[in-house]
């Protein structure tokens, strides 16, 4: 008979290491992207930690069910693996189909973001993710026997965090490769729009006016409301090049931003 403690210790270790990755792919970005006006900022990180969770659990469960540190290793090979596509595959296909449910006027309008260089995103993701995975695994046997061990409550909580700190690792580099570029876009377009509605009808010094980039806001003037939300239209391989549509009520305008540079925002027509 296996010991159910063992077994349900070995299951929140699993769910905290998935709860990590989470956390650092996608819960950063959604919390900054708040922060910038961004439609929907969850809409990636919430199913991104559910799927984390649950995985995550069935794992560390099966880890403890297995008992056996090569086929463990093996297991948390495959977590990493699974893990280190979610961060592409979530984000660039899943995400838009989920956006088109919420805002019905993006329907069959919002290009998928499948990029041409997916495929080697795609390898340098998993090969940042497997190797924190199955370090998580190799320790994970020992920290959760001695947490059963143990006669303190709350033994699991120092394991739960080593799991969760050593999947974060991956996660930050996973955003830093997949959605900065994207999220620091959405800040700078974000931070024009603000500074113009803030100074509308106010005279602007020339630098500034050059270095806000006001002019680009110049042939959507007339849309200009406090409220508004950003969405990503599309982007380019590098992730260099990024058009946002920003919604002014029933409203829309399409901006273009070059290497974080803002570089025209025109209105455009959503059906």
């Amino acid at each position: 008979m296996f010991n159910r403690q063992k077994l349900f210790l070995g299951t929140l270790y699993g769910m905290a290491g998935g709860l990590g990755f989470a956390i650092t792919a996608w819960g950063i970005d959604a919390y900054q992207l708040m922060q910038a006006h961004w439609a929907y900022p969850f809409a990636s990180f919430i199913p991104g930690a559910l799927f984390g969770i649950i995985l995550g659990g069935l794992v560390g469960w099966s880890m403890m069910r297995l008992n056996n540190t090569l086929l463990s290793a093996a297991l948390w090979l495959g977590f990493g693996i699974v893990l280190g596509c979610a961060p592409l595959f979530l984000p660039w296909l899943i995400t838009p189909k989920i956006l088109e449910l919420l805002e019905p006027a993006l329907q069959n309008w919002v290009p998928m973001a499948v990029k041409e260089n997916y495929q080697k995103m795609l390898l340098v993701s998993i090969l940042i993710t497997v190797i924190p995975a199955i370090l998580a695994g190799v320790v994970g046997n020992l920290l959760v026997e001695q947490a059963n061990a143990s006669s303190a409550q709350g033994s699991i909580v120092f394991p739960m965090l080593v799991c969760a700190i050593i999947l974060a690792l991956p996660g930050f580099a996973n955003d830093d490769m997949l959605n900065a570029k994207v999220r620091n876009s959405a800040i700078v377009l974000d931070n024009t729009l603000r500074f113009v509605i803030t100074h509308q009808g106010q005279d602007i010094d020339k630098t500034t006016y050059r270095q806000m980039h006001v002019g680009a806001i110049k042939p959507i003037e007339a849309l200009l409301q406090s409220e508004y939300r950003l969405f990503h239209f599309s982007s380019d391989k590098t992730l260099e090049q990024v058009e946002l549509l920003v919604k002014f009520d029933n409203r829309w305008a399409k901006c273009m931003l070059i290497s974080k540079s803002l570089s025209y925002c025109r209105e455009t027509q959503i059906p």
